[in-house]
């Protein structure tokens, strides 16, 4: 009933699907922030359902200062071994903003086991992937001349989407609304000789609301006025780490590498079933009790499964090619291959859903450049490729993965050494992506066809202020 879908060197001192869900926020000074972070809504536009947003200094240049590039704390999130480099105590706040347009074009289906055409409009759904805005925050704190303890809140697996209730589609997806929330305690250590490195644990909430139609005459007379809607909710905490490690090579020269371990989820939600036929739950059961010999115990009940987040795997470098002329380059390895096929039960008499995944590994890799136009301003801009996870065969429009480009142009504007500003677009270009779901587990569903096409346009501003001396001049 509900399939699961499936991204300057030295010492700083200036399916169908039901999916994961996270659970608490912490207590003390930075509970309104999780709150809030709680509150925004997100959509992934990397591969998968990753959100690389949550730098604006990683934005501009299209992620190539990932790993070891970034001159503020929210480096921690990409390689937590480069807090190291910053002194005293800092905060930092981001806000992003993703448009997406996109269109579900050559859309066809068939109903469930009966074959028959499904009929349904729009024809050609639009803007499916929705408008929102996303926020990240960062704390750092220098513990000793050699540690430095940090504090990241992101988002970095999300997306949301919504096709309209009629549409040919809605037997694959109607709803998606899936976030992972991230705290992320770290502690860095310089080890000397220009080495520092870093762990901490990553505390995850993942919630999940997905829903679909269902057909309960089985294809017989597929109709939007008799369809019921399957829609489950869900959410589950788990523990996942982060490690890195950052290597100065030389003054002009420093390397960056993490390892983001994937976050297992064990679900146990809600399952409601509605419709606006007060007939149509029963021809369900009636439907059930033939094929099965088990009648439903009611339209609401639990769903449980599995999912996991994948890992990521980081490797950054940046090289001074004068002192206001810098190279960046990264390249990460996300583990999409522990996204394994899910299947998801029920308690009210519903047979099992069976999802095929069947996802790869994928790598996004960039590069890019910086230029200090003055002691206020510098600018970068880079461009990526981003590989999909997806098979074609298994393609759902839940997330409609395709390979992309990005390019970006950012700016670091600073007048103090208490604050700099940090403001950045990005355009993502996403091919095409055919969805061809016909066959097999997807026999209950019926089958579906057509063509994803979507672009973005991505803004992002990022406020970075030295806590410590601020504080200091207060006092």
């Amino acid at each position: 009933m509900a399939d699961i879908i499936g991204r300057r060197s030295g010492r700083q001192t200036r399916n169908e699907s039901a999916g994961p869900a996270m659970g608490g926020c912490i207590a003390g000074p930075a509970a309104s922030l999780c709150a809030l972070l709680l509150a925004l809504p997100s959509a992934a536009l990397a591969n998968g359902y990753e959100d690389l947003h949550q730098s604006a200094q990683g934005l501009g240049t299209a992620y190539a200062v990932n790993g070891a590039g970034i001159t503020d704390i929210s480096a921690m999130f990409s390689n937590p071994a480069s807090l190291s480099r910053f002194e005293g105590s800092w905060a930092s706040m981001g806000a992003s903003a993703i448009l997406p347009r996109d269109s579900f074009d050559d859309l066809h289906a068939t109903a469930p086991y009966s074959g028959a055409p499904v009929t349904g409009t729009p024809a050609v759904p639009k803007q499916f992937l929705s408008h929102t805005v996303g926020a990240s925050f960062f704390l750092s704190h220098q513990l000793s001349k050699t540690l430095v303890l940090g504090a990241a809140f992101t988002v970095p697996w999300a997306t949301r989407s919504t096709y309209p209730a009629t549409a040919v589609s809605r037997y694959t997806a109607i709803d998606t609304n899936l976030r992972a929330y991230n705290f992320n305690p770290v502690l860095s250590w310089s080890a000397g000789n220009g080495i520092s490195i870093a762990a901490g644990p990553t505390f995850q909430l993942y919630t999940a609301d997905f829903s679909t139609a269902v057909d309960p005459t089985g294809g017989i007379a597929a109709s939007a006025s008799n369809d019921i809607i399957s829609r489950i909710k869900a959410r589950d905490f788990s523990v996942g780490v982060i490690v890195g490690a950052e290597w100065q090579l030389s003054p002009a020269t420093r390397i960056g590498i993490s390892y983001r371990s994937g976050v297992a989820h064990n679900f146990d939600g809600t399952l409601n079933l509605t419709s606006g036929n007060p007939n149509s739950i029963a021809m369900l059961d009636a439907g059930l009790f033939a094929a099965t010999g088990k009648h439903l115990s009611g339209p609401t009940g639990r769903a449980r499964f599995k999912i996991n987040t994948p890992s990521l795997a980081t490797f950054g470098i940046t090289h001074a090619v004068t002192p206001d002329f810098d190279l960046y380059g990264s390249a990460t390895l996300v583990g999409w291959h522990l996204f394994r096929d899910t299947l998801v039960s029920y308690d009210n008499g519903l047979p099992t859903t069976i999802v095929d995944n069947d996802w790869h590994d994928s790598w996004y890799v960039a590069i890019g450049a910086g230029y200090r136009m003055n002691e206020k301003v510098q600018l970068r801009t880079g461009i990526a490729y981003d590989w999909t996870p997806t098979p074609h065969s298994v393609r759902n429009p839940r997330a409609p993965n395709a390979d992309r480009i990005y390019a970006g142009v950012g700016l670091t504007y600073q007048t103090s050494p208490l604050w700099k500003l940090d403001v950045a677009y990005n355009h993502c270009f996403f091919k095409d992506a055919p969805i061809d779901l016909a066959g097999g587990n997807n026999v209950p569903r019926g089958t579906l066809h057509g063509i994803s096409r979507i672009d973005a346009n991505i803004f992002m501003a990022q406020f970075t202020v030295n806590i410590g001396q601020l504080l200091g001049r207060k006092r």
